[in-house]
């Protein structure tokens, strides 16, 4: 359920403007912020634990207000965005306006004011193990995934063959929606971060793993760089990928090529069809 925390007119005196009296001589700034986001578990447990703290959130605020002196109050409002953020990666969407009422502007006026707002981004992540207890592999990661943002949901576990003729083992996969304020670059630094903590050892490429966490798609963002690839260059070829996909994102539409989660499986499974018959006719099957 979405629902939004606000704290308005939040008063802070500090230093910051373009002139050079504004820099050492405080002057009144406003801020008016929303904190959207699930607050459901705060409305059935009454705990602080699953609410916002917006005392907390103040302080913040005020932090990056009072220690910090920018020219412009849009810079401030980009560092008080960064910084309720990277504290609440679990919000939804952040509403900012901070407003300069004492701006040295000549007129009569009002106020200045300067409106802004940051939102989550949806990723779509695979998630895999065949080592260990894989099980608690997955579950690892989803929960080491709340540092970086919100799970909102999870496909079901499905045991599957290894793929790409290393691994030995059967895998467990998932695949997950995750909202998350990190950039692609900022995201991919994190899941293998967690990659890491789970002890995913790198040496053999394809070979078995404790943890594997791979960005399936970003928003609808398309990139190719030497680092990130997006969407991941391969999910059109991976069952244990396409499926729990389906199962989770029943609308979802590929960001490169515009094509839906049907039609995506249909040529998959069209595909794989293709290639049992082509191995049948190499290698036919000879009665004795």
């Amino acid at each position: 359920m979405q629902s939004y925390v606000e704290i308005e007119g939040l008063e802070v005196e500090a230093k910051h403007g373009c002139f050079d009296f504004e820099k050492t001589t405080p002057q009144k700034f406003v801020f008016d912020c929303r904190f959207w986001g699930d607050f459901s578990l705060a409305m059935s447990s009454d705990s602080l634990n699953y609410a916002l703290n917006y005392g907390e959130a103040a302080e913040i605020i005020a932090d990056v207000a009072t220690k910090n002196s920018f020219n412009l109050i849009e810079r401030l409002s980009k560092e008080v965005l960064d910084a309720i953020s990277k504290k609440y990666p679990y919000l939804d969407k952040i509403e900012l306006k901070v407003s300069k009422p004492m701006a040295p502007i000549g007129f009569a006026k009002k106020n200045v004011a300067y409106f802004t707002s940051l939102c989550s981004r949806p990723v779509y992540l695979g998630l895999g193990s065949s080592m260990g207890d894989k099980a608690a592999y997955i579950d690892f990661a989803l929960k080491a995934l709340s540092k970086f943002g919100s799970v909102k949901k999870c496909s079901d576990k499905i045991v599957t063959k290894p793929y790409g003729g290393v691994a030995e083992n059967d895998f467990l996969n998932a695949v997950v929606l995750f909202n998350t304020f990190l950039n692609p670059s900022e995201l991919l630094s994190a899941v293998n971060e967690i990659e890491a903590q789970a002890k995913r050892d790198r040496s053999v490429t394809w070979g078995d793993r404790t943890l594997d966490v791979d960005i399936i798609s970003y928003d609808n963002i398309v990139l190719n760089t030497k680092k990130l690839i997006l969407p991941h260059a391969d999910y059109r070829n991976r069952d244990f990928v396409l499926y729990p996909l389906r199962q989770i994102a029943p609308d979802f539409v590929c960001p490169e090529t515009g094509k839906s989660i049907t039609e995506l499986i249909k040529e998959f499974e069209k595909n794989t069809e293709s290639k049992k018959r082509s191995e049948i006719a190499t290698n036919p099957i000879v009665g004795v």
